[in-house]
């Protein structure tokens, strides 16, 4: 998703971007939007930094990180989009072919063909 008002993008899915803003002599490190009554609404507060290259060095990397788990995200759905068109999907689980509680099943029958192999304990 890219919002180009006012020459500025948005860098994650949710139209929101991380950015340094500065309150005193500290270098927040937050994740902002476009508020719907203008201007800019603060999203997420990371962490605060002596130094604006350290702040903005933690928004790259936060950017780039939230970037990829965008990415990956929308092909994750791509490909199972796609394996569902093909009838690849996940095959919906079957019906048991009997209601009896497995409690009630003698354990020769759980062991099958093998049941005279003692069962781990």
């Amino acid at each position: 998703m890219s919002d180009t008002r006012e020459g500025y993008r948005s860098y994650t899915a949710d139209g929101s971007w991380w950015t340094v803003r500065t309150y005193g002599g500290t270098y927040w490190v937050v994740r902002v939007r476009h508020a719907d009554h203008g201007g800019y609404e603060v999203v997420q507060w990371f962490d605060k930094y002596a130094k604006a290259g350290w702040a903005a060095g933690a928004a790259a990397q936060l950017a780039y990180a939230q970037g990829v788990a965008d990415a990956k995200a929308r092909m994750v759905g791509a490909l199972h989009g796609a394996l569902d068109e093909i009838g690849l999907g996940f095959p919906e689980p079957s019906v048991p072919a009997s209601s009896v509680p497995a409690s009630e099943v003698p354990s020769e029958a759980l062991l099958g063909d093998d049941a005279d192999v003692e069962p781990p304990q």
